[in-house]
């Protein structure tokens, strides 16, 4: 059994430098300011078989994102497998 939800215009944000990693005597460091990327769509599938959840972000939302979504998680092996032997 699969459920799937979206969340829609997540806003992207882009970090103007990059993050440093912590070195000897210095903190990790992050920039605080960032340029914005636009909304995204977030869509998740949740197998609850297999406890494994499929996600992607698209530009937009509709039947088309939806159906690539689909196609992940019916993709893998398992998921081929076990819908082919329900009965």
């Amino acid at each position: 059994m699969v459920s799937s939800d979206e969340k829609t215009s997540i806003q992207a944000r882009i970090r103007c430098h990059e993050t440093l990693c912590a070195a000897p005597r210095r903190e990790r460091r992050v920039e605080s300011e960032y340029d914005r990327g636009g909304a995204l769509q977030y869509l998740a599938a949740w197998d609850m078989h297999r406890a494994k959840v499929f996600g992607r972000c698209e530009a937009k939302t509709g039947i088309v994102p939806f159906g690539r979504l689909v196609d992940q998680v019916m993709s893998t092996s398992l998921t081929r497998q076990r819908v082919g032997s329900s009965g």
